[in-house]
């Protein structure tokens, strides 16, 4: 009797050497992927942005606090008859310079966890593991060219679509006091809304075709506009899919670190409400403490949302390219190596 096959047997697991399954992924590889590649390479993804962004948001709000007022006075939130004394010139541009000095901060955290995270994804799945050295070798040959795409490309298309709306925005609001002036409702009362909504629908999917753009350049041996037409030709039949990781992991970390705040700040704002403002140290130490960790927890959620990224480039590539095949062959010749000393990833 001839054996017949199992119409629906399942398929055979696909290997895994590393933190991903070598085949196509599922929505669910993405969950386990996330907390497999930090486990390879811990110090080379949550910790940058964590602390980064802690550092940022105390130091903006002490810079703020001195341009503002005293910063004593600002840091307690009091409010009362008496004015706070105004800050020297000497002060005014030390409170600036901090100020300043945080955003740097911040903003330098975000542009590392890009590079680092998609460096420590791609060797996570061929099992290996990053340090922060690691992760700075095999990017160190690309920075500058990161820089100019970042800086010379993605910024300015932002500016750009950041003067459009704001454009929309004043001809609406111009449009609306005319016709509460006049008594009468311009086309512009309807046009500029409808075009408004062409332009977020417009800019949403430029913002998906570029979304992969830096994590092109972090690992692959292109050119800042080579990385454009990369994330082009990456996303290509796969707009939906990619919009939709992205919206539904957006969505997850921003809830998850809501509700993850929301007591720190509800404990911070019920005491210090509790505290008598004589007691004004105290009070800054906590404003200060429950700011650090609220500050800590979205700098948490975005380094997983920057790794939900580095996935998704890595899923189009298994997708587009057979990359996971590679990897497989890859694993198969030659066993785990430390980083090459030319810096490739």
């Amino acid at each position: 009797m001839t054996h017949q096959p199992q119409p629906y047997a399942p398929f055979p697991v696909a290997p895994r050497p590393g933190a991903l399954p070598l085949r196509i992924l599922g929505l669910g590889d993405y969950f386990e992927a996330i907390f497999r590649i930090i486990r390879f390479g811990p110090m080379a993804t949550l910790p940058i942005l964590i602390v980064s962004q802690a550092a940022a948001s105390l130091l903006i709000l002490l810079g703020l606090g001195v341009v503002f007022s005293d910063s004593m006075y600002f840091l307690s939130g009091t409010v009362g008859s008496d004015v706070p004394p105004m800050p020297t010139a000497g002060a005014l541009a030390g409170g600036l310079t901090v100020t300043l000095a945080g955003m740097l901060i911040g903003l330098i955290g975000q542009l590392l966890t890009v590079p680092f995270s998609t460096v420590t994804a791609i060797r996570a799945a061929s099992n290996r593991r990053t340090s922060l050295a690691d992760a700075w070798s095999a990017f160190r040959p690309r920075a500058g060219k990161f820089l100019f795409l970042y800086f010379l490309i993605l910024v300015p298309i932002g500016i750009v679509a950041t003067l459009i709306a704001t454009a929309l925005v004043a001809v609406w609001f111009y449009a609306l006091f005319n016709a509460f002036e006049h008594g009468t409702t311009g086309g512009a009362l309807w046009i500029v809304p409808l075009v408004g909504i062409g332009m977020i629908v417009l800019g949403t999917w430029l913002a998906v075709k570029l979304s992969v753009a830096l994590n092109a350049l972090s690992v692959e041996d292109i050119s800042a506009t080579g990385a454009i037409r990369r994330t082009w030709t990456l996303t290509r039949g796969l707009w939906w899919r990619t919009f939709g990781i992205l919206l539904f992991f957006g969505v997850l970390t921003s809830v998850a670190s809501g509700m993850l705040s929301f007591p720190v700040e509800l404990v911070t704002g019920f005491s210090s409400a509790m505290m008598d403002l004589s007691g004004a140290g105290e009070l800054s130490a906590l404003v200060i403490i429950g700011m650090l960790v609220s500050a800590a927890l979205s700098g948490a959620a975005a380094a997983l949302q920057v790794i939900v990224v580095a996935v998704l480039y890595i899923d189009l590539r298994f997708r587009k390219e057979g990359l996971h095949q590679a990897i497989w062959a890859q694993t198969q010749t030659k066993p785990a190596e430390p980083p090459h000393s030319d810096g490739t990833v």
